[in-house]
């Protein structure tokens, strides 16, 4: 990824940056097509990218299904026809959390079927079945919900240093929260006394780190036949806890 600079001291392998509108099946397989007639020999591919809020999946369902949905599944096939590795980030929301899991202590584990509530579920779920096609090349990494840093925000450099994510640029839980609490603060200095932060004290998730998410997938990339698994972390708390 370019501008990111060195890792552990070595020189970053020559990067090409490539800005694609995953809503737009028709340009995402031209520059999928571009990328493979350029030379570029990619062994793997792992798919981030998402229309991840739940709100905004809710009140705009097509384009929710055009990049959770068919996008992956323009990925999908082109690892195919190339025989590329492909990881695919879903999600824990593909449960509905209505009745336990099967697991330790009622969570769910990879066996257990899913059945979402929302559209971001039942279109991250719709991508994994993409997946499933690539047989022992395809792996669907279900991950909990996110804290830690995100690229955006680390990267963005003031005179102090890293910059605070603001409420638009947040992207992970911590950094939601973080930005909530900041604005709750600054709305009750100019005088609004019921301004704070809404939490949910009846959804229980398992948060995990990025970094254990970049570990996860980075061990991934060198296994085969791994075709689903669950990465949380180590408790499993409230959104308010």
């Amino acid at each position: 990824m370019p501008g990111l600079g060195s890792a552990g001291g070595k020189k970053p392998p020559a990067s090409h940056s490539l800005a694609v509108d995953l809503a737009d099946s028709r340009l995402l397989t031209a520059a999928l097509e571009s990328l493979r007639e350029s030379g570029a020999k990619p062994t793997a591919i792992v798919h981030c990218a998402a229309m991840p809020d739940l709100t905004t999946c809710q009140e705009q369902l097509d384009l929710a299904r055009k990049v959770n949905d068919q996008a992956t599944g323009v990925l999908a096939s082109f690892a195919q026809i190339n025989n590329l590795r492909m990881i695919y980030l879903s999600t824990d929301t593909v449960f509905d959390g209505s009745t336990p899991g099967s697991g330790p202590g009622g969570l769910y584990d990879e066996s257990d079927v899913p059945s979402p509530v929302n559209t971001y579920g039942a279109t991250k779920l719709a991508g994994e079945r993409h997946v499933a096609g690539l047989g022992p090349k395809g792996t669907s990494l279900r991950i909990a919900l996110v804290y830690g840093r995100s690229l955006n925000a680390s990267g963005a450099l003031s005179a102090g240093g890293p910059a605070e994510p603001s409420a638009s640029s947040a992207r992970s839980a911590s950094e939601k929260l973080l930005a909530a609490a900041r604005a709750a603060v600054k709305a009750r200095a100019g005088g609004d006394t019921a301004a704070h932060v809404k939490l949910f004290s009846d959804e229980y998730r398992t948060p995990v780190c990025v970094a254990d998410i970049c570990t996860a997938v980075s061990e991934l990339l060198t296994m085969s036949n791994v075709p689903v698994l669950h990465l949380g972390g180590p408790e499993r708390v409230s959104r308010f806890e």
